[in-house]
């Protein structure tokens, strides 16, 4: 199969994990880029320290301490092949963006959201520049200067922005994408189109989307796909247990936390891009968070 990042990983039957980083309190959200992982390891319910390992593991680097990362709360993390980005934010007060760069070099403030008690969700960096979704809506925030772009005030990105080489892709109230730097949105799948699933994550494939949908009421998920430029979404799968709405995909497949929460195993499981019957990749996984 290939990791995210395009690389191969071939392994003897039976595959098995293999652990690349050790003695981690409490590590997520997860990013990778560049050949490397990085991760916020949540040393308290609000404190932790941002680092990152190779993908094919060694030392640990410490890259920044990170106060206030909302241990209890939301916290977003992404990285490019210049500066890894998490969100802070004490209570009552704005989230910000530190920007650390991936190798040496001390964090900084990159951007501050302007509402007094303004979060910001689903980082996301692309062409030299950062997507975020803020109290202004979705903003292009650019990597050097911090200097802040609003591209639309109505965007609801709140659960994840997902970007391809031309395209941003918006999850809040279905899934709406733009153009890079652009300030239009279209709507690719509306609210309702998964039925009584409603839309919690996207992947993007070579050519076309994958998509997760919840049923609150089942709690249980759904996979669709679509076309990038839309249309009705074609189930793969459905009736799925999962340990939390969340999926990647790669050119093996598409991967998530089977299970409920608090229930005794999560196994991680696996299902083909064309649908099918889904498939235990490992039946010792124990994680929420993948990249």
């Amino acid at each position: 199969g290939s990791g995210p990042g395009g690389s191969r990983y071939v392994c003897a039957a039976p595959c098995g994990p293999v652990s690349i980083a050790q003695m981690q309190t409490n590590p997520w959200p997860i990013a990778v880029s560049g050949g490397r992982v990085y991760w916020v390891d949540h040393t308290d319910a609000f404190n932790g320290i941002v680092r990152s390992v190779a993908t094919t593991g060694g030392s640990v680097t410490d890259i920044a301490m990170a106060p206030n990362v909302r241990g209890l709360g939301w916290t977003s993390l992404a990285a490019d092949d210049t500066f890894v980005y998490w969100t802070t934010g004490a209570a009552n007060a704005a989230n910000v963006v530190e920007a650390a760069p991936v190798g040496d070099g001390a964090a900084r403030t990159l951007y501050t959201d302007p509402s007094v008690t303004g979060t910001v969700y689903s980082l996301a960096p692309a062409g030299g520049a950062l997507y975020a979704q803020s109290s202004q809506g979705l903003v292009r925030i650019d990597r050097q200067s911090g200097v802040a772009t609003p591209l639309d005030a109505r965007a609801q990105c709140w659960a994840q922005i997902a970007i391809d080489g031309q395209s941003l892709y918006c999850v809040g109230q279905g899934l709406t994408q733009y153009a890079l730097g652009g300030n239009t949105a279209t709507t690719l799948v509306a609210t309702m189109a998964l039925g009584a699933a409603h839309l919690v994550a996207v992947g993007v494939g070579s050519s076309q989307l994958f998509l997760m949908g919840y049923d609150s009421t089942s709690e249980k998920a759904s996979l669709f796909t679509v076309a990038t430029s839309g249309g009705t979404p074609s189930k793969l799968a459905a009736g799925l247990q999962v340990k939390s709405e969340w999926f990647v995909v790669n050119d093996a497949g598409l991967f998530w936390v089977g299970g409920v929460p608090g229930g005794p195993s999560y196994p991680l499981m696996q299902l083909g891009l064309s649908g099918g019957t889904p498939s235990v990749a490992n039946a010792r996984g124990a994680a929420n968070f993948m990249a």
